[in-house]
Parts: structure tokens; C-alpha cells; sequence
């Protein structure tokens, strides 16, 4: 699936299992493989990956599927929203308090 993007980053990574290919950098176009995909995880350099929201819907379905829950749809979603609901969640279900002091902050 193609996604848009943007890769920040120092230095190159290799993988014998990339996760994507990029194939356009500043407009020319290239053949990059980057990130990696494991049997349950993956990484990628690419930023702003969830804002491409069939991505996004694809791959919360996939896990979703594996877990034996109905699909769902992410159409109306706004991103800016679901990040401060998230956010709620964290700081529901955390005790963000205890955290901070443990690293003495």
C-alpha cells in the first residue's frame, strides 16, 4: 500500500526483513528499503504514518482480525482528537505521578 511521509533520521539501518520501501525522496525517485517487521512488531523511520488513514484502518483491522474483534472504521476520524483521547486513556489507567517519581522528575 502506498502511504505518504517523512523520514527523520541520522545514519542508515539495515533488515532482513524491511518493513517498507521508499521510493520517493524531495521528489526524485529512489529504491530504499527501511524499518524492519518482526513476527508480532515493527519500526519504521517513516513519520506521519497514521495519518494515511487506509493505512490506518488496514493495519488497526489486522490486529483487530487477530484478536477476534469486529472491524472497524476510521473515516471522520480527526487525528488531533484521537491523539488527546489517547491521551485521556494514559492518563486514566497510568499512574503517571509514580512514574515521573521513579525517574526523580
Amino acid at each position: 500500500m502506498a502511504v505518504e511521509g517523512y523520514e527523520i533520521r541520522f545514519g542508515r539501518s539495515t533488515s532482513e526483513r524491511p518493513f517498507s520501501v521508499i521510493t520517493s525522496v524531495n521528489g526524485a525517485r529512489t529504491f530504499e528499503p527501511e524499518g524492519a517487521i518482526g513476527k508480532s512488531a515493527f519500526g519504521t523511520y517513516l513519520h506521519g504514518i497514521f495519518h494515511n488513514f487506509a493505512f490506518t484502518e488496514r493495519f488497526l483491522n489486522l490486529l483487530r482480525g487477530e484478536k477476534g474483534l469486529e472491524p472497524v472504521s476510521v473515516a471522520g476520524w480527526i487525528i488531533e482528537e484521537e491523539i488527546e483521547r489517547f491521551a485521556r486513556l494514559v492518563e486514566e489507567n497510568l499512574d503517571v505521578g509514580r512514574i515521573l517519581a521513579e525517574l526523580g522528575l
